[in-house]
């Protein structure tokens, strides 16, 4: 290798390294890399509690009626304005509120379109003076497919299976008429939701205490069922029970019939009578109710003693009329004939009982049918 070779080397080699004696003196290789710019902060969600089907004013919310979702951009400038309004984004803060006015699927909840939270009204407080509430469980198709609403009027009508004389028919009477349902589903919230199939439906009644207690005495006499008022004849019942509650001085007995009807007058004396304990209610009504005939009571007779001489003998027996019936030796042929007419007037005449299922071959109460 040639010298002037040798001395390049040897002179790149001393360049090299006095290069790298000074970059390592002035710290070129300690530095560090610039730190990268923090990432973008991520855009906070909003949930809001919004309905999950349409909701009706007047109606009470249930959890399955309500969901939490993300508040969307358009919706943020309303947010941002009525933000105090809204509920918190959790499923239990509009349970068991009411409607105040309809609210529409996925829309917000909003405080201002719900009551105050309060709890429903007890049916004490939903009574007219001197009233009283009853329940009735009846099936769909006895209760005008379960579709009366909290609110309605209705006439209670009960059909029974009369034994007359060992003759059976099957006969329906008002029992219960205009009376208004204060209550529905045995809760005193009001619910909208679908009744199940197979199952009674529950209504509680107002009626007075003489209705109640009639009510009482039939569940088992019959097939109980209750027909809806048209609403021309509601609004006017409404009407005169709305005149009654502001004026509880002269609601007497609550009744809802005309004050100078012969129909009123009979009513507020069994309501009197019942109240003082002076009427028991039961089979007596219904035979009223049934537009039923009894038999007539039987005749009084007269008993003439007779005596012969020293020696007495049996009596003389003769109708109100004079009939004879049985001078001692011999007894008249009426005799019989008026003896079977007491015999069966002091028998019970009719007999109400549920009328026999045509298809199960069992009556309403689960008893088997009889042939």
């Amino acid at each position: 290798m040639r010298a002037s070779t040798l001395f390049a080397l040897a002179a790149a080699l001393i360049v090299g390294l006095g290069v790298a004696s000074f970059a390592k003196f002035t710290g070129f290789f300690n530095q560090t890399p610039a730190p990268a710019p923090p990432p973008a902060a991520k855009k906070q969600e909003i949930q809001v509690l919004v309905a999950a089907r349409n909701l009706f004013a007047g109606d009470m919310i249930d959890s399955n009626g309500v969901k939490v979702r993300q508040l969307r951009a358009e919706e943020l400038d309303g947010y941002q304005k009525t933000k105090d309004q809204y509920l918190p984004p959790v499923v239990q803060a509009a349970v068991l509120r009411v409607a105040v006015k309809n609210i529409y699927a996925d829309q917000p909840i909003l405080k201002e379109s719900l009551k105050d939270m309060v709890k429903p009204e007890p049916l004490n407080k939903r009574l007219l003076p001197e009233m009283r509430a009853i329940n009735l469980s009846v099936p769909k198709d006895r209760s005008a497919g379960g579709q009366i609403q909290l609110g309605e009027w209705v006439d209670v009508f009960l059909t029974s299976e009369l034994d007359i004389d060992h003759r059976k028919s099957v006969r329906t009477a008002c029992i219960v008429p205009k009376a208004k349902v204060i209550s529905k589903r045995n809760t005193l919230w009001p619910v909208f939701a679908p009744l199940p199939d197979n199952k009674l439906v529950d209504f509680t009644l107002e009626v007075n205490s003489y209705r109640a207690a009639l009510v009482e005495s039939v569940r088992s006499k019959g097939d109980i069922t209750l027909v809806p008022l048209p609403g021309s004849e509601q609004r006017q019942l409404d009407v005169q029970r709305d005149h009654l509650l502001q004026n509880p001085d002269v609601a007497a007995n609550g009744q809802i019939l005309a004050a100078d009807s012969s129909e009123a007058e009979e009513e507020e004396a069994r309501i009197a009578a019942f109240k003082k304990g002076e009427l028991v209610v039961g089979e007596s009504d219904l035979v009223r109710i049934f537009g039923l005939r009894t038999a007539a009571p039987p005749l009084n007779t007269i008993t003439v003693e007779r005596i012969n001489g020293a020696q007495r003998l049996d009596p003389a027996v003769l109708t109100a009329t004079g009939v004879l019936l049985s001078d001692g030796s011999r007894r008249a042929a009426s005799a019989a004939t008026d003896n079977r007419k007491q015999a069966t007037a002091t028998d019970p005449p009719f007999s109400f009982q549920a009328p026999d299922c045509p298809t199960c071959g069992k009556n309403t109460n689960g008893k088997k049918a009889t042939k």
